[in-house]
Formats: C-alpha cells, sequence, structure tokens
C-alpha cells in the first residue's frame, strides 16, 4: 500500500437556515496535497458554499461561490436534489459557474447505514466530483469510497479514492483507513 496523499478530507455541510425549511446552505470543502514533488501539481483547495431554496419537496436551486487555489473564486447557479431517511442520506448537486471559466461540475454524496446491533451500523460512503469546461474538456474528477463502522459520531474503516485529473486524465489512486466525526 503506498500512501499518494497526505491530506485529504472533503467536507460536506447541508443545514436548513429558516424555520420554513424552505432555505439551505451548503458546503462543501476539500484540500488534496501529495507527498511526492512531482505530483504537487495536483495539489488543490476548493470550497463551494451556496444558499438554496426547496421549491418542490426534495429540490432546490440557488447561487453560491466557488474558491479554487488555483482559479480564485468563481460565482456559480446550482440545482439540488436531497434524500434523507434514517439509513439513507443522498444529495446531488449540478452547477454552473457564470462567469470567468465555463465550468459545470456535479458532486453526489449518497451515505447509507445499516444497523448491526444497539450500538454500531455498517457505515459506507460514495462521494463522487466531476468538472468539465464547456462540457467538453475534462477537468477533474473523483470517486471517493467509505465502508466500516459508525459508533455514534464517530466513523471508522477503509477508504479507497480515485482522482483523475486533467485533459487526458491521469488517475492516482490512494487506499488506506478513514476516520471521521460527524457533527449532528
Amino acid at each position: 500500500m503506498q500512501v499518494i496523499e497526505k491530506y485529504c478530507c472533503p467536507q460536506l455541510l447541508q443545514k436548513k437556515i429558516d424555520r420554513q425549511k424552505k432555505f439551505n446552505f451548503l458546503n462543501i470543502t476539500a484540500v488534496h496535497s501529495f507527498y511526492t514533488k512531482d505530483d504537487r501539481r495536483f495539489d488543490e483547495v476548493f470550497s463551494n458554499m451556496a444558499v438554496t431554496y426547496n421549491y418542490a419537496g426534495p429540490f432546490a436551486a440557488g447561487a453560491g461561490m466557488k474558491f479554487v487555489n488555483t482559479t480564485g473564486i468563481t460565482p456559480f447557479l446550482t440545482a439540488q436534489y436531497s434524500k434523507r431517511t434514517p439509513r439513507l442520506s443522498a444529495i446531488i448537486l449540478l452547477s454552473y459557474m457564470v462567469i470567468n471559466i465555463p465550468l459545470r461540475e456535479a458532486i453526489v454524496m449518497i451515505n447509507y447505514r445499516y444497523p448491526i446491533n444497539r450500538d454500531y451500523q455498517l457505515f459506507t460512503q460514495l462521494l463522487a466530483t466531476t468538472s468539465w469546461l464547456d462540457f467538453k474538456l475534462h477537468r477533474r474528477s473523483q470517486q471517493q469510497f467509505r465502508i466500516g463502522l459508525d459508533n455514534k459520531a464517530f466513523q471508522y474503516g477503509l477508504a479507497i479514492d480515485f482522482d483523475q485529473y486533467g485533459l487526458n486524465p491521469v488517475t492516482k489512486t490512494n487506499v488506506g483507513l478513514f476516520l471521521r466525526k460527524e457533527f449532528r
């Protein structure tokens, strides 16, 4: 097992911000930093922040801004689908950057928990993102899989990440362990 990334922690936050539960604040932030000098060109810090309005059940639309250390701040429009049950949470976020660069993005995050006993649940997670310039040129995609145990607000287990970078995608793979805490 080779450690490729020294730090990678995508975090997703979605929170209702009004009494009628129509407005949401959504944030996804990640830091990717690589060990080897050759791979440091793939280092990236990004943060998407948006305010969305639930207009029909699980569907929402809104606006926000994206920060990337290599391109700066860009405003975007977004459409969102989210679903939450006691075992499953899913969110799909489609974004269109409105100035600077013709970037289109999709983010999918699915968490599933299955009770094992009173204290533990099986925890699984898929986080997938893709970014395209004008639907023609690939910028970056990633798929992150997690499987492990959930005990109270802590999850831990096995992790595998696949990252594809560039117009002719270069794939980086990272396999290891994860530990995370949810603030519920």
